[in-house]
């Protein structure tokens, strides 16, 4: 995804034109409207490179709308057994990063995401130390296996810019809010695996969504844990291992009270996606009585029963 690029477009389309495979893969690079060189830059590799860059232009912007156009418009033009994700400040530095990553998913079938070591870098390409204590210690955190239900309380320890899924796991009707929530919908389903290499580079830019929109990303956070454990409650779609299981109990129960102390800034839709959590799965409302709870969302709502 590209918007207002430029300084740092040309490094990124580089590390997707340098990667050796012995598979073919293509390069979906969509320019949202933006209103700097960028676009022209990603003609100029898509001439150069036509069978790796596949260009989409955009002469309004979608991811102001807010409204799911940007992801509609993603998914259509997703083709491969695989997905990987880098944006256009971010880029890869491993020529070998999409062939390491496909011969680990090729040879275990359990696993459904694969993502790995990566640096920080500034504006000027030189890395740097990670922003917060909280992302100095994060390769302390990353463990492989079934980690939905850590991540739902302990999010952060996954780049998107280097990490590879299966399509197969991907479901275009699961609103992820992009990033955590993508993540989290397909270590619901699978296994998750961390290649202890840096094979990207993530880009701390002032002028990016993440740093210059901290409310949204709060707002955006709480949502993903919402929808999280709504889908967790709705669908049969979760690997084995999270059924039954009383740490998964544990972790939704945080969840939902975290979602509880929030209730009032979600909105009317999200308000019943919590009474409709409330209602089916009781037991993770740790020591708040379920009837209380459906009383106070239905009033919420403005709904009699649901």
């Amino acid at each position: 995804m590209v918007y207002n690029h430029e300084p740092y477009l040309r490094q990124c389309l580089e590390g997707f034109v340098m990667q050796k495979t012995n598979f073919r893969f293509e390069a979906v690079v969509h320019d949202d409207a933006s209103t700097d060189g960028s676009a022209a830059i990603i003609r100029e590799y898509a001439e150069k490179y036509p069978d790796i860059i596949k260009p989409i232009y955009e002469t309004e912007n979608q991811y102001s709308k807010r409204d799911g156009s940007l992801s509609r418009i993603i998914n259509a033009h997703m083709h491969g057994k695989y997905i990987a994700f880098c944006e256009g400040d971010d880029y890869w530095t491993d020529p070998l990063k999409l062939q390491k990553q496909v011969d680990f998913l090729e040879k275990n079938l359990d696993y459904g995401l694969v993502h790995t070591y990566f640096n920080y870098v500034d504006v000027h390409n030189k890395v740097i130390p990670p922003p917060t204590q909280f992302h100095q210690h994060i390769q302390e955190r990353i463990f492989d296996g079934y980690i939905w239900d850590y991540y739902l309380y302990n999010p952060g320890f996954i780049m998107t810019c280097t990490c590879m899924l299966r399509r197969s796991l991907y479901k275009e009707e699961e609103q992820t809010f992009l990033d955590t929530g993508l993540f989290m919908m397909i270590a619901r389903q699978s296994k998750v695996h961390c290649i202890r290499e840096i094979t990207s580079c993530y880009r701390r830019n002032p002028q990016g969504a993440m740093c210059s929109n901290p409310d949204y990303v709060k707002a955006r956070n709480l949502r993903v844990k919402l929808y999280q454990v709504y889908y967790y409650i709705k669908e049969k779609s979760c690997a084995p291992f999270y059924m039954n299981n009383k740490h998964v109990d544990k972790a939704l129960g945080f969840a939902y009270a975290n979602l509880l102390r929030n209730v009032f800034i979600l909105s009317k839709e999200d308000k019943i996606k919590l009474l409709k959590i409330a209602h089916n799965r009781p037991s993770i409302l740790l020591e708040i009585p379920a009837v209380l709870i459906k009383k106070i969302l239905n009033k919420i709502c403005g709904r009699k029963k649901y």
